[in-house]
């Protein structure tokens, strides 16, 4: 964790940066009266957020920043204060000590978020690779290591990405690119895997073609991904995303929302022997059969989580 007391200018431009995007908000903290929380960019892999210290706040908070908003900084003899000026002629004043930045990284391999149904292997390897990229567009190369710059590109390998986690397609966040192919490739040819070469290569030489159409060059990669024979480049790029995860801490949390997780653990553990599997958390098997218990995580400042949102166990399940 790193916190750092961030600068006036470069407070506006973080605020701009929400606005521009529309995700602004103005949080009050659970455990000191008078800050205020600005969450920045909040995901399984980074917790990066503005603290307003010991604020006096005049006007309405409004539940969303919406629409044509225009935010000014006045640096008052005894302190600044943030005016955002919003349609309607409504205006919001906050004024404040400092701002501090909190940015915390941590890992994200053991996370998994069940969205879509389906070829849910893949859909997390792409919601976990996404999740490094969009560290590094946001945050920059130092939010990220070695081994994430590496497997990153594989967003922009259309047959990959076309397995989004979420119900719409992540092409124009990931645009495809020769990176994103290169990265493919080289996962393939260190996986073993020679059948996915040849189609990597038979789908090179129709780009050359007059009439080539995109879509349709890559509809046999694209599902030839989620065939058992793709298993070894699966489980190296899965097994990338461990090593390159394990760099980072695990998330903390108070003694009560640790007991709490804990005891959920021992409930799946005790239900997967139950059916017969044996093994160590998360990983289980019984005969041919594997199990995974896959975990969703609330942030570590419970006011910046979202409504209603906790602790979870999925267990993914599939055939050796």
């Amino acid at each position: 964790m790193t916190t750092t007391t961030l600068s006036h200018e470069d407070l506006l431009l973080l605020i701009d940066d929400l606005l521009e995007l529309e995700v602004l908000e103005l949080i009050p903290s659970a455990d000191t009266p008078g800050d205020y929380y600005i969450p920045y960019m909040m995901n399984d892999a980074v917790e990066y957020y503005l603290t307003l210290k010991n604020c006096q706040v005049m006007g309405q908070i409004p539940k969303e920043f919406a629409g044509e908003i225009f935010v000014k900084l006045v640096k008052a003899p005894e302190r600044p204060g943030l005016i955002f000026d919003m349609p309607g002629g409504n205006k919001l004043t906050v004024w404040f000590d400092r701002c501090e930045a909190v940015r915390c990284f941590y890992q994200y391999h053991r996370i998994w978020h069940c969205w879509r149904p389906g070829a849910e292997p893949w859909r997390m390897l792409v919601y976990m690779i996404g999740t490094i990229h969009d560290k590094y567009a946001f945050l920059g190369p130092e939010a990220v290591n070695e081994e994430e710059m590496a497997i990153l590109p594989l967003v922009h390998f259309g047959p990959f990405r076309f397995y989004s986690p979420i119900d719409k397609p992540l092409d124009d966040r990931y645009p495809e690119s020769e990176d994103g192919w290169a990265c493919m490739r080289a996962m393939a040819h260190e996986a073993g895997d020679l059948d996915y070469l040849k189609m990597l290569d038979h789908a090179e030489l129709l780009k050359k073609l007059p009439f080539y159409h995109a879509e349709n060059a890559a509809r046999p990669l694209t599902e030839a991904l989620d065939k058992p024979d793709r298993r070894s480049l699966f489980e190296l790029i899965y097994l990338k995303v461990c090593e390159a995860s394990l760099h980072y801490p695990e998330r903390v949390y108070d003694a009560e929302t640790t007991a709490r997780m804990e005891a959920e653990r021992r409930r799946v553990k005790e239900e997967l022997y139950a059916q017969g599997y044996s093994g160590v958390y998360p990983l289980f098997t019984k005969g041919t059969m594997w199990a995974r218990a896959m975990e969703e995580h609330p942030f570590t400042v419970q006011a910046l989580d979202y409504d209603g949102f906790s602790f979870d166990i999925r267990v993914m399940t599939w055939e050796k």
